[in-house]
């Protein structure tokens, strides 16, 4: 596991802060087809509650049944939550109160996701993604997948782990 420290400015005001999580003796680690997925966590969480899931997805991997390939798992904190808060607080109190929005999160998984920055030297082009969100987590993938070209939208099946997602400015919902 490696933490990082993504720098999108000027693309995007905040900072992001993601961590990685592989194998370094899987033999997936150079095989295109092989999925990296994308984890964003609920409000209120940040990307390490993640990691007991992360965890059985390695277990599982390691049942020689498995057709499960995984190259690598990537987890995103929000600008506002967890260790990105930190290092966001003055910008936040300044700009973004008193909400912080799903599409902001939204922008910053774009920004992550399309190397729009400094601090992470992955091509996420070349990557089968697959998005799994848990509540403003989910919102914010399925913004950042239909509202941009990240690879989230066509490569491969996301999972959305919400129930329901509002669409922002308005008094609609979509049951997922």
């Amino acid at each position: 596991m490696v933490s990082y420290i993504f720098d999108p400015r000027p693309n995007y005001p905040l900072l992001i802060t993601a961590k990685r999580y592989w194998n370094p003796t899987s033999k997936y680690l150079d095989d295109p087809s092989a999925l990296t997925l994308v984890l964003t966590h609920g409000s209120g969480f940040h990307k390490e509650v993640w990691e007991p899931t992360i965890d059985d997805f390695y277990t599982l991997l390691r049942n020689d049944h498995s057709s499960l390939r995984i190259r690598e798992v990537w987890s995103i904190d929000s600008p506002d939550h967890g260790d990105a808060a930190v290092l966001n607080e003055h910008h936040l109190k300044n700009a973004y109160v008193p909400v912080f929005g799903w599409e902001e999160y939204a922008r910053a998984i774009y920004s992550f996701l399309t190397n729009f920055g400094m601090g992470v030297d992955v091509d996420f082009s070349t990557r089968r993604l697959v998005g799994i969100g848990h509540s403003l987590g989910a919102g914010s993938l399925f913004l950042c997948a239909i509202q941009t070209d990240t690879g989230l939208k066509t490569t491969v099946p996301r999972l959305l782990a919400e129930t329901e997602i509002r669409i922002p400015h308005t008094d609609r919902t979509a049951v997922v």
